[in-house]
C-alpha cells in the first residue's frame, strides 16, 4: 500500500495547517502583517524565497514552517477605573 500526502487545502481553499499557527484566522492576519513590514524594512528573511516574492508570501511561509511563532498576548485588565 503507497502511502498518499494528504491535502491541508479545504475545498473554500483555506490551509487548516496554516490556521492552526495562530488562535484565528484574525489573529494570523495580524501576525502576518507585521511580519510582512519586518522584511520590508530589511530584516533577514528565515526561509529561502525567490527574488521579487512579495513579503507576505515570504512571511506565511515562515509561520507555515515554525521559523516564527504566533503568540497572542493577554491584554492585562486595570479594576481601578
Amino acid at each position: 500500500m503507497s502511502k498518499q500526502i494528504k491535502n491541508t487545502k479545504t475545498k473554500n481553499g483555506k490551509d487548516n495547517n496554516l490556521l492552526s499557527k495562530a488562535a484565528n484566522r484574525f489573529v494570523l492576519s495580524i501576525a502576518t502583517a507585521k511580519r510582512s513590514k519586518q522584511l520590508k524594512n530589511g530584516s533577514v528573511p528565515l526561509e529561502d524565497t525567490k527574488p521579487g516574492n512579495p513579503f507576505v508570501l515570504t512571511a506565511l511561509k515562515e509561520i507555515k514552517n515554525n521559523k516564527v511563532v504566533v503568540k497572542l498576548e493577554e491584554k492585562s485588565e486595570d479594576t481601578d477605573l
